[in-house]
């Protein structure tokens, strides 16, 4: 049975077993819950959407990405307004992105993610401007993200209808990581900064591929 599930994780190193039984409660609702304590507008949040139940996952990897981070980047408090926030969601629930990849690299597989996480970033001086988003896809399995990734990385061979690509996408085993901003070139400081950071926790895991698009 398919379904979509809305999840926010909050971007903790320590997480309990009482935390993972709630987690596993959440999976049934399709409502966002907001955390308003002081204790976790200072963590990075993950929301995750949930496309196929059958094939849920967790957000560890990302949640080390964002922990590793801390002191560096911060969350994006563009989101801290539920319209904000429910907007981004509602993008993500529609697969306009993925449907617009599919169609551009001719490849259906775009469209088969099973889940996406997702983590809104900024850096943490108050006087610099620009958002990043990190974005964790997964697949049911490796073949179709490979696929994917092979497309992608025809990309120079292709017309893409994209008004800003700054893109960096990272593929191990049957996810793929999408390093994404309007607001930086994709050799910037803040993007090799995310990606480097990301390369070292996948790295422990195996190999990975890698794109860099501008």
């Amino acid at each position: 049975m398919k379904q979509i599930i809305i999840i926010i994780f909050i971007s903790a190193a320590l997480y309990s077993c009482k935390e993972n039984s709630n987690h596993k409660k959440t999976q049934k609702q399709e409502s966002l819950t907001f955390k308003n304590d002081s204790v976790s507008k200072s963590f990075i949040k993950v929301f995750s959407i949930v496309f196929d139940s059958i094939y849920t996952n967790d957000s560890r990897q990302l949640t080390l990405l964002n922990s590793s981070l801390r002191g560096l980047y911060k969350e994006d408090s563009f989101i801290h307004s539920k319209e904000n926030l429910q907007r981004q969601i509602n993008d993500y629930k529609s697969k306009k992105f993925e449907e617009s990849l599919a169609k551009d690299f001719n490849n259906n597989a775009f469209t088969k993610a099973t889940q996406i996480n997702v983590s809104f970033l900024t850096k943490e001086q108050q006087d610099v401007l620009g958002n990043i988003r990190v974005e964790e896809w997964f697949f049911k399995d490796e073949k179709t993200a490979e696929s994917c990734f092979k497309s992608l990385a025809s990309y120079g061979e292709r017309e893409i209808h994209f008004k800003t690509i700054n893109w960096i996408w990272v593929q191990q085993k049957n996810k793929i990581f999408l390093i994404s901003t309007a607001d930086y070139a994709v050799d910037s400081e803040p993007m090799q900064s995310i990606k480097q950071h990301l390369i070292n926790i996948l790295k422990q895991q195996g190999e990975y591929n890698i794109i860099e698009m501008l």
